[in-house]
Formats: structure tokens, C-alpha cells, sequence
């Protein structure tokens, strides 16, 4: 890890250089360890710098009320957080840091703060069943603020010398032969490739908040009325939410 005061130094001589830009930390785990991402908002808040910043993904194992009212102090306007499943069951497969109930006090510390955030949930996972897939459609329904988005993704890339490729070989998904250059997707044989598509068109069509990974861009036409609708009404939210607010309104 670098210096707290180096990486601010930098951001502070950038900032001289480019008033107004936007900083996005692309670390995957920005959270990740928790003490360094606190200092390093501290450290911004106590030079009172005025940054606009974002990060890709938090963890949300490591998500506290501490981090994020001073991520909000910081600067911070949009986070990325991927639980990919919000099923004990699945949690637990995926050895993921965290349970349902930490997942669940992570959400609600992002609404409690107006955190704007885009969730990422990933389907078909070793184990899927109908019943996990409405676990974690409950999780977002009941945690997930409507003005926030949600991406869904259909399977899981396949990589080699993994725990899933050695799942999806056994269960026949894959031979081990095939080109691992191109892009291999698992979906349970629990759930299947079929079943799974149909419910997360059903899943999705009922949410204007849910998309599909795959249809996750924007019209020309929807992103240019969001472009307008900002400069209009001088608006510097975070542009899915402006998105999301003109889609809902056709």
C-alpha cells in the first residue's frame, strides 16, 4: 500500500491542474483493509479538500458507519458494491467474508447515509435454486433504495485453476479441453440455463431499478434526454440515478 499523504499529494496536484475532475478509485476492495480506507478519507477531509470522488467496489464485510459518513465527508458520490448473491446458503459457498446479516447492516448504513451505490448480483451460482434466486430478490426488494441500481448477471465466467472450474468440469458443464481464451459462463444444473433465464426476465421486468448486465446500456436516446435534464436543472447526482428517474417517468 502506498502513503495516505502520497496518494493525497497526488490527488491535491491533479486537482490544482484539473479543477472540477472526478477521481474514481478503481481498487476492487477500496475497503479492503478498513483502517487505510478511514485514513485516507481523513486525511482528505482534514486538508478540507474540495474532491468529487468514487470508488468501485466496497466490500461489505468491511462496511462500517464510521467509513461511510466520512466517505460522504470526504467527497465521496457513488460506490459499487457486490454481494453477488444475497442467500445465507450461497454466502456461505462462496466463502465470502461477510453473512446475510452483515450484508443486510451494510445496506441499510447506504440508505441511512443517501449512499448512492450500484449493487452487482450475480445468478446461477453453484447450488442456485428458485428458492435462493427469490432470497436475493427479497434482499433487494426489502434493503436496496429504489433510486439506486442494480445489475444482475446471467452465469459466471469460468476460470481455470479455480474452485468453480474444478465444480463446473465435475458436474460435466465443461470438458477441461476447451479454449479458456474464450469466455465460458456456468450456471447451476440446480437452477439451469433455461429456468434461470426466464425468471430474471420475470424478476427484472417487475423492478425499474434491475437490469441486466447485458442490456445495461442506455438508449442514445434516454442517455441524451439525461444529458439535458442535468444540464437544465444544474443537477450533479450520479448519471444512473438521473437514468433511472427519466426511465420511470415514461
Amino acid at each position: 500500500m502506498r502513503s495516505i499523504s502520497d496518494i493525497v499529494d497526488e490527488i491535491q496536484e491533479v486537482q490544482q491542474r484539473i479543477p472540477g475532475v472526478t477521481f474514481e478509485i478503481v481498487d476492487s476492495t477500496f475497503n479492503s483493509p478498513l483502517k487505510h480506507a478511514i485514513a485516507f478519507c481523513d486525511e482528505i477531509i482534514d486538508r478540507k479538500l474540495n474532491v468529487k470522488l468514487r470508488t468501485m467496489v466496497v466490500n461489505p464485510g468491511g462496511v462500517t458507519a464510521e467509513l461511510i459518513r466520512k466517505m460522504k465527508l470526504a467527497g465521496f458520490s457513488q460506490i459499487d458494491c457486490t454481494p453477488e448473491t444475497g442467500s445465507e446458503q450461497l454466502l456461505k459457498r462462496l466463502k465470502k467474508n461477510f453473512n446475510l446479516k452483515k450484508l443486510i447492516q451494510c445496506a441499510e448504513l447506504i440508505r441511512k447515509h443517501d449512499m448512492p451505490t450500484m449493487w452487482f448480483f450475480m445468478f446461477g451460482l453453484p447450488g442456485e435454486t428458485e428458492e435462493t434466486i427469490n432470497e436475493t430478490f427479497d434482499f433487494i426488494d426489502k434493503h436496496i433504495s429504489e433510486n439506486d441500481m442494480v445489475h444482475v448477471t446471467e452465469g459466471i465466467r469460468i476460470i481455470p485453476q479455480t474452485e468453480l472450474y474444478n465444480i463446473a468440469k465435475a458436474e460435466g458443464e465443461i470438458t477441461g479441453k476447451e479454449n479458456v481464451i474464450d469466455p465460458m459462463f456456468y450456471v447451476s444444473p440446480t437452477i439451469g440455463r433455461d429456468k434461470l433465464t426466464e425468471l430474471l426476465i420475470k424478476k427484472v421486468n417487475e423492478r425499474p431499478n434491475v437490469v441486466n448486465s447485458i442490456d445495461s446500456a442506455p438508449s442514445p436516446d434516454l442517455l441524451k434526454a439525461a444529458i439535458k435534464y442535468r444540464q437544465e436543472n444544474r443537477i450533479d447526482e450520479p448519471m444512473f440515478r438521473t437514468l433511472l428517474k427519466l426511465a420511470k417517468q415514461k
